[in-house]
Order: C-alpha cells, then sequence, then structure tokens
C-alpha cells in the first residue's frame, strides 16, 4: 500500500502542522487529521496485531467500526489502551503506539503463533494447560498460574496505567423535546424541521464536525460546511464528540461526551469527559449504517478496507491510499468513489459481482479510465505486510471459478450496508431481514422513536434529507404541533439491485 498525502483538496488545514510519536518515531500531520489518517500519509501500513496469531493489521475502516488500528495513546497516568486510531483527533504532541505486539507492532516475535495455527484451534484457551505435563506437573495449579499470566499477555489487548487516573469527569443531566442522534444529512435536515417547528432540540454527533457522509465528498460538493453554526444559530443545541450508548425507560438516553480528548494542554478546570442523563420526549434516531466487508482469503492483511474508508480519507484527509486500487462491490454505492479514485491519479480495477450494471454507471466510470470488471469477485490476498495481488474469481453457471491475478497495492471492497440499529434494539425492536436489501433492517416501535435516512435503509443522499425532514415532522406531529405527517421516501434506492456474496 504505497498512500501519499495529496497536494490539494481535504478538509484538512495546512496552516497548522502537528507533530506526534507512533512508537518512539515523530511523524507530522494536520489538524483536521485523525491518528488513522496521518499515519496513512506517513506510509505507516501495519498499525495492529490480531489477538491469537498475531496476524499484522492495518486500516479497515475510517470510524468507530475499526477493528484492526486498536492503539494505546498516552503515557504514565494517562495512558489509555485500546483506542480506535480512527477516532483519535490529531494534536499536537501526541504520543501514540502499538499494542498486543513485542518488540512493536512492525516486527512482532508473537506472530510465530501463526506458524501453530493448527495446534491453537478454535476455542483453545490457556486453561487447556491446566494437568498437562510438561505444563502441570504432580497436583495444584501453581505452574498453571505462571503459564496463565504469559499466554495472557500474549493473546491480550493493550495495558492500562496501574496508577491512579489524574484527570476528572462530569455527570449532567439535560431534557428536552427532541433528541437526534447523528449528525449526517438525514440528522440535519430531522434537526431543522422540529427547530422550525418551535421545539426544543438536541443534536448528538460522535465525530467532531457535522455532516457524516458528506464529509467523504470531494470539497467542491460539500453541503454541510456550515450546517453546525446554522443550526446553532437557530436554537438547536449541538453537542460534538459526543456518543448515544443507550437508550432506556421514558426518554432517557445515555450520552458520553469527549471534552478535552482532543486537546494537546486541556485546562484543568476541564473535565476529560462528560456523562449526560438526557430526556427527550421524542428521539429520532439518524445513525447511518456500516458497509461490509466481503470474505475472501486473507481479506484482514493491510491494505484491505471498506470502499468508504477509502473514499475518506481521500476526500476527507487528502490521502491516496493507494496507486493500483482494486475495487470489490455487489452495490451501486462504489462507482462514484471508483471515478474519483481515478481523477486523483491512481489505477483502477472496479470488479462488480453483478453480471451486468446500470448504463448510467458503467459509461461514467469508463469514461474516468476504470477497468470495469462485471461478474468478477475477490478469491484470495497477497501479501504479508501489505497486500500486493489479489487473486480472482468469476461467474461460472450458477457457481464461481477461479480466474487471474491482479497485482495492486489496495484492496477496496463493499458487501453492502447494514444499519445501525443497536440504539432500537436496546428497546427491544428486532431488525427485521429485507432481502431486497440484503440487510437487517429497524421494524415499527409503538415507542416516541422514528428512524431517518440510512439507519432505516434509505441509500440514495437526497432521499436521507427527504427522510430526515419527515422524522422531523413525525416528531413535531406527535408532540402536538402540526398536524400534517410528510411521507418517507421508500427503502432502498440502488439502481440495479444488490447482490449477496
Amino acid at each position: 500500500m504505497s498512500a501519499r498525502r495529496l497536494d490539494r483538496g481535504g478538509r484538512i488545514d495546512r496552516a497548522t502542522p502537528l507533530k506526534f510519536t507512533w512508537d518512539g518515531r515523530a511523524y507530522s500531520g494536520y489538524a483536521g487529521d485523525t491518528l488513522a489518517s496521518a499515519l496513512l500519509a506517513a506510509g505507516e501500513r501495519v498499525l495492529g496485531r490480531s489477538f491469537k496469531y498475531h496476524r499484522p493489521r492495518g486500516l479497515m475502516s475510517a470510524g468507530v467500526e475499526e477493528s484492526g488500528a486498536l492503539v494505546t495513546v498516552g503515557s504514565g497516568a494517562r495512558r489509555d489502551p485500546n483506542v480506535k486510531a480512527t477516532t483519535q483527533e490529531l494534536y499536537e504532541g501526541l504520543v501514540a503506539g502499538g499494542q498486543n505486539a513485542w518488540p512493536s507492532v512492525r516486527f512482532d516475535l508473537g506472530a510465530v503463533n501463526s506458524l501453530f495455527s493448527r495446534f491453537f484451534a478454535a476455542g483453545f484457551y490457556y486453561k487447556t494447560f491446566m494437568g498437562i505435563p510438561p505444563f502441570e506437573w504432580g497436583s495444584g495449579t501453581g505452574m498453571w498460574m505462571r503459564y496463565e499470566k504469559l499466554i495472557r499477555r500474549a493473546a491480550g489487548m493493550g495495558e492500562a496505567s496501574r496508577v491512579p487516573d489524574p484527570d476528572h469527569y462530569e455527570h449532567g443531566h439535560a431534557f428536552c423535546d427532541v433528541l437526534v442522534v447523528g449528525g449526517g444529512p438525514a440528522g440535519l435536515a430531522a434537526a431543522s424541521t422540529a427547530r422550525d417547528a418551535g421545539l426544543d432540540v438536541v443534536l448528538v454527533e460522535q465525530d467532531s464536525t457535522l455532516g457524516g457522509t458528506d464529509l467523504s465528498l470531494p470539497t467542491d460538493a460539500l453541503r454541510s460546511v456550515t450546517a453546525q453554526a446554522e443550526l446553532e444559530a437557530s436554537g438547536v443545541r449541538v453537542m460534538t464528540r459526543t456518543t448515544a450508548f443507550g437508550l432506556y425507560d421514558c426518554g432517557v438516553a445515555g450520552l458520553l461526551e469527549r471534552v478535552t480528548d482532543h486537546l494537546a494542554g486541556p485546562p484543568d478546570y476541564l473535565p476529560r469527559q462528560r456523562f449526560w442523563t438526557l430526556r427527550a420526549r421524542y428521539t429520532i434516531l439518524a445513525t447511518g449504517a456500516l458497509e461490509r466487508h466481503i470474505a475472501f482469503g486473507d481479506n484482514d492483511r493491510p491494505g484491505v478496507m471498506t470502499a468508504a474508508a477509502g473514499r475518506t480519507y481521500l476526500n476527507r484527509f487528502a490521502v491516496l491510499a493507494g496507486e493500483k486500487i482494486v475495487i470489490a462491490a455487489n452495490n451501486d454505492s462504489v462507482y462514484q468513489a471508483a471515478a474519483e479514485f481515478a481523477e486523483a491519479g491512481a489505477a483502477v480495477t472496479l470488479l462488480d459481482a453483478r453480471p451486468a450494471t446500470a448504463d448510467d454507471l458503467a459509461s461514467a466510470v469508463l469514461a474516468k479510465g476504470v477497468d470495469l470488471r462485471p461478474g468478477t469477485a475477490p478469491l484470495q490476498a497477497h501479501g504479508a505486510g501489505g497486500v500486493t495481488a489479489l487473486d480472482l474469481a468469476t461467474i461460472d453457471g450458477s457457481g464461481w471459478c477461479a480466474a487471474t491475478t491482479e497485482n495492486c497495492d489496495l484492496v477496496l471492497v463493499s458487501g453492502g450496508w447494514s444499519p445501525v440499529v443497536n440504539l432500537l434494539s436496546h428497546r427491544g425492536v428486532r431488525p427485521v431481514w429485507d432481502a431486497a436489501n440484503a440487510c437487517f433492517l429497524p421494524d415499527e416501535t409503538s415507542e416516541p422513536v422514528v428512524v431517518a435516512g440510512s439507519a432505516a435503509g434509505v441509500w440514495n443522499t437526497d432521499a436521507c434529507i427527504a427522510s430526515g425532514e419527515a422524522s422531523g415532522d413525525r416528531a413535531v406531529q406527535a408532540l402536538g404541533r402540526s398536524t400534517a405527517t410528510a411521507r418517507p421516501p421508500l427503502k432502498g434506492g440502488w439502481i440495479t439491485p444488490i447482490q449477496p456474496l
């Protein structure tokens, strides 16, 4: 993966360079970077190691769904393990390092475990060593206790500081008419609609800025640049860097606000984090959807990430994650991204598992020089510290057969989208399988909660905005401020139907 920072574009502040340290080495990035984007721009491929076999792990996403780049931030009493590099904002003097590796994630002696993978079957546990010579001679557990510590260290995660936490934390209470969770296109539309009706609105967004998927668009296509200022001017209370982690009885929501985790030298009077108990009369969940991976051999290697992540690094952080890119998908969402990668100077091959797609989509990417291959899917990735090639498979009647091998330094995948329904599940509402969209969608509920945007299975951005407006109208009507309700858009939005892989 030969990533590089582009000379222009992105939402970073190039006038504000920031220095930071990764595993004892000095690097620099810009204000607006995350730790992940800065490391990617610096050419760092391996950011973590898997739990048992210590396989190399690179970036797999650009958000909270990241599972590979788990790092330790800070030092001494403020050492904080298991932080997702994709959500850690860069600041001057940040100190970070890999974990679950020795001597470092770049070269980890624990990777020898992978040579004995056939002996470490699924379900292998350290208590397997109890009473087995030479690990345990005679009776008792004395030796086992020693081996337990060693094995746990090899299979564990980061290590927290053992000294008292010097930071302090707060607990606050808040009330509102409407709580909107998610600051993407749907959430912004819902908050504006509810506020225009005179309701007291709180908008919660876990990212550092509002915009959602709009932040992954080219800078000349951004629609949410002034969204926060406009909403706050209208009276909406905007809480960025705040995660809604639970919905409870009587409209109670649990929120965690990260107050100073992004500051180099926070003042002593500010808490590090603030826990909120918020009570709302109505809740709108515009929590978005997560892009799914595709199953193929060694799809966990550095250099394999979601297509949406690659697009985010390109357009938000001005980092081109590869020069020879293979994009594998089974839906329409990657076509615009493929064209943008080609415009940035990459050689792009687009594998679409579907035998055919809409002429408009195909002609758009072909005009940009993209090599479009319908009826093709990934089979096996090659490379140790990073992807170097990808074996392909093609449709053969009702099945698949091995085809050619494509050299590449980046593989982007999109196996469809899964709406984020976790908060609704807290209320006991079971998601329902939708075969047409190949995902679970939220079911209806009698509680004062409604789902909007891609969290409701609406894929088109304009339709997401309409969905947000309809959800805002529904909240207004439920709270007695209006009798008219806009009709929400239909679910879906693919031009060519998705094909499950």
